[in-house]
């Protein structure tokens, strides 16, 4: 594995917030999106939402910034409640934490900066790695970083000075497995992509007509105006998606993101699909609620062949959901 976590929010809007993210408060909202191909933002005006991951010694960071002033904290690297480092703003736009701070000053009022962060977690090999737009601004390496390992950031903005910060393009990598473990070449994308057709399996009805794919392509969930249901052990539905097209040299991970509720008092328990060549793979057991919530199925390789996802994989794949119970 190396991906363990990425975010586009183009299928949030404000309202759906709390959908992705159950303790996030009403200092976060949706606004446009940084850069091309991006269609949303988070936004935050003050306050922080915490985001979990594996416990680990490593981890690499990687996200579109946007700030209108110069000062605060803007991000996290935790441990439980405990942070174990923060990035802030110098008031020239220096990137500063409790390791040491940039020569540099990358961040420039309401330009748009894609920062990369490695922490490594170590009492006498820690280190501490920031580039701004591919260049490297903060070096540390031998430093006492402590030894607790990191299990999860915060999307941060400490008081209401300094105007709303926006974060884009969001994803974390582990140092394991062979691909995706290290800093990436570049500047990553998150690709939306959204059903087109029917696919292999098609057991769930929907409200009105006959496709299914045009119940759940939208993107954002219009909730019980379109929708595929069942209450049937065992129904599958997938959908084939629009193809990446060209330009895309490396797929780091695949994640399939589905809304979900029930509509009567039964435990309901789904799983999250991905069909791939011959291959199946489900998530792990989804409780389903009365109230509308986003799950995910995040796959760093192709589990038809076990090794990285290629552009025409990807093209191939069929996301979906099963009715497990």
């Amino acid at each position: 594995m190396a991906v363990e976590y990425m975010e586009s929010f183009d299928l949030m809007t404000t309202a759906l917030l709390p959908r992705f993210f159950p303790s996030i408060n009403s200092t976060f909202t949706i606004g446009s999106g940084l850069t091309s191909g991006s269609s949303a933002a988070l936004q935050c005006s003050a306050n922080s939402v915490s985001i979990s991951l594996t416990s680990r010694s490593a981890y690499i960071f990687g996200f579109d910034f946007k700030c209108p002033g110069m000062g605060g904290v803007f991000f996290r690297i935790m441990h439980g409640n405990s942070s174990l480092c923060s990035f802030s703003i110098g008031n020239t736009g220096t990137i500063q934490t409790e390791y040491g701070s940039s020569t540099e000053a990358p961040i420039i009022s309401g330009v748009v900066i894609n920062l990369q962060i490695k922490f490594v977690v170590s009492a006498t090999a820690g280190s501490l790695v920031v580039k701004a737009d591919g260049a490297t601004v903060i070096n540390l390496t031998n430093i006492n970083t402590g030894s607790s390992n990191i299990d999860g950031f915060w999307f941060e903005k400490d008081g209401g000075s300094y105007g709303v910060f926006a974060y884009d393009t969001f994803w974390v990598l582990n140092t394991l497995g062979s691909h995706s473990n290290d800093f990436p070449n570049g500047r990553p994308s998150i690709v939306v992509r959204l059903p087109n057709g029917d696919g292999t399996y098609s057991d769930l009805t929907p409200n009105s007509g006959t496709n299914h794919y045009s119940r759940v392509s939208e993107n954002t969930s219009d909730d019980d105006v379109t929708y595929n249901s069942s209450d049937t052990a065992g129904a599958k539905d997938t959908y084939t998606i629009a193809s990446l097209g060209t330009g895309y040299s490396q797929v780091h991970a695949v994640k399939v993101t589905a809304m979900i509720r029930k509509d009567d008092l039964d435990s309901r328990v789904v799983h999250i699909l991905a069909k791939s060549g011959s291959t199946l793979a489900e998530s792990s057991d989804i409780d389903v609620s009365t109230a509308y919530t986003a799950k995910t199925l995040l796959l760093q390789d192709n589990p038809d062949t076990s090794s990285q996802w290629t552009v025409s994989g990807v093209n191939a794949m069929e996301p979906g959901l099963k009715i497990v119970s």
